[in-house]
């Protein structure tokens, strides 16, 4: 019996108010014979386990699991959890368009050799992903880290075209998460230090021409008009501006 092509990994903590639309929007987009559906759930209390359970009992290549974890150690755990030769890697706070599996399906019959990352969703060879030892155990930087260690393999690509729209909120994007409403205020304090502490961990990257990098490193998969603009090296400055800045960022939590 042939399995499904792809795996669809992700992780999950106090989504609750995007997972229906989310998981709507991938059922939508593929075949149910096409895919199995892996997410690890960081023991939300927003409802989500009651939607993720519903969605197991409703479909079969479904499949949910619970554990204490950083969204990298969780989506390793996705990617170890299904059996698909092909990895897609999505957020459960996005609602995907259409064009997801038209961007599937393109990176898979153009580029199945290589890692491809769009706005908001990825596809990565399974052998690939082994080869360079997965996702690590990070919140901040855990898709810049493996996609730098890809890169270095001559493997890694990008395409700069949204796959779908992002419900986070405003203030709490970019590398703001811990910012976000879903977080009580001891909650944000624990994810600002343990996201500066991952920082540091991935700061080599940061200061790497990442723009160049990215645009050098592009493919056209002819879906609509890319953007000209993405993710680009923000290398962390003098000791004294970092502790500014970490400083209004703590105030600015404890005011939340």
């Amino acid at each position: 019996m042939v399995g499904p092509r792809i795996g669809i990994c992700t992780t999950n903590y106090n989504c609750g108010h995007a997972l229906r639309r989310h998981l709507d929007s991938i059922y939508s987009n593929f075949e149910a014979s096409d895919f199995d559906y892996v997410c690890v759930d960081n023991h939300s209390t927003d409802g989500s386990m009651t939607i993720l359970s519903e969605q197991e009992s409703l479909h079969s290549n479904f499949r949910w699991v619970q554990r204490r974890c950083s969204m990298g150690a969780g989506r390793e755990l996705a990617s170890r959890l299904s059996s698909a030769p092909h990895i897609l890697i999505v957020d459960t706070d996005t609602v995907y368009f259409p064009i997801l599996r038209k961007f599937v399906d393109r990176v898979l019959l153009e580029h199945e050799d290589v890692a491809v990352q769009a706005i908001y969703a990825g596809v990565f060879p399974r052998n690939l992903w082994v080869q360079v030892g997965g996702r690590r155990d990070l919140n901040v930087g855990e898709d810049l880290d493996m996609w730098m260690r890809i890169w270095k393999t001559g493997r890694m690509r990008w395409y700069p075209l949204p796959m779908g729209e992002n419900l986070k909120e405003r203030n709490s994007r970019d590398g703001l998460d811990y910012f976000s409403e879903r977080y009580s205020k001891g909650e944000r304090l624990v994810r600002f230090v343990r996201g500066q502490i991952d920082e540091v961990k991935v700061s080599p990257y940061r200061r790497l021409d990442l723009e160049g990098i990215w645009q050098s490193n592009s493919v056209d998969l002819r879906l609509g008009e890319t953007r000209d603009s993405w993710f680009s090296s923000h290398p962390r400055g003098s000791l004294v501006d970092w502790l500014l800045a970490s400083g209004r960022s703590v105030l600015r939590i404890l005011e939340g």
